[in-house]
């Protein structure tokens, strides 16, 4: 059985999905975002990558709750570079919640 790649984070608002994606890369990781609109036709629901004029703001909040979402995921990955950083120096708790190095 294969295995899906699932999203690293999603956000829906409404009808309007994105999908933030997480890529390993030599430069470490990267994200990717994708989104959506589901519409039901015939009583089933589909898909649609376009988006019509009363749709663009939401499509636009995604696409900034999405940048923001990544972005603090690069925070967090900086932070506990710091730390792993610290440890390996032996820097003490003190120094480390003081920015150190």
């Amino acid at each position: 059985m294969e295995r899906k790649t699932m999203p690293a984070y999603v956000i829906k608002l409404g009808k309007i999905q994105a999908n933030v994606w997480a890529n390993e890369t030599k430069h470490g990781k990267r994200f990717n975002v994708t989104a959506f609109r589901m519409y039901l036709a015939n009583g089933e629901w589909k898909r649609s990558d376009s988006f019509g004029r009363d749709e663009c703001q939401i499509v636009a909040e995604v696409f900034h709750k999405a940048y923001a979402w990544i972005e603090e995921q690069s925070h967090v990955a900086k932070r506990a570079e710091r730390i792993q950083q610290c440890q390996n120096d032996h820097a003490t708790e003190q120094e480390v919640a003081e920015g150190y190095p």
